[in-house]
């Protein structure tokens, strides 16, 4: 978990991220790890990925916790909503299928400039 609270603090250090935002995010990843250590012993950890890809390579590629996906997804920048929305894809939706235990590659989404968006529960 230190690295994942290096990552944040980071990111409010190249302004990605205010203090604010990055305090709620270390409160819910504090809270959420208690729960998961919990439950740790009763089903593997799971995780979000997701790969923002573009003809070049890869441009994004992040993976979080479950327990602190419907806390971070408050933070995806307006234009990245904008990009998903374009592309058809419904976060609640993919919120929806999570929470009823959905696994494996829930979005794959090329477009014709050869950019991809994959969204993968593991």
């Amino acid at each position: 978990m230190e690295t994942e609270k290096k990552q944040i603090l980071e990111m409010v250090r190249d302004g990605k991220l205010t203090v604010e935002e990055a305090q709620k995010i270390i409160e819910a990843m504090d809270q959420g790890g208690e729960s998961a250590r919990s439950a740790a012993s009763s089903r593997p950890a799971r995780f979000l990925r997701v790969r923002v890809k573009d003809e070049d390579g890869a441009k994004v590629n992040v993976s979080l916790p479950l327990s602190l996906v419907r806390v971070l997804w408050r933070f995806i920048p307006r234009d990245a909503m904008r990009e998903l929305e374009e592309q058809n894809i419904d976060l609640d939706a993919i919120l929806a299928a999570i929470d009823e235990g959905a696994q494996g590659r829930l979005v794959d989404v090329e477009d014709e400039d050869g950019a991809r968006v994959e969204i993968v529960v593991e």
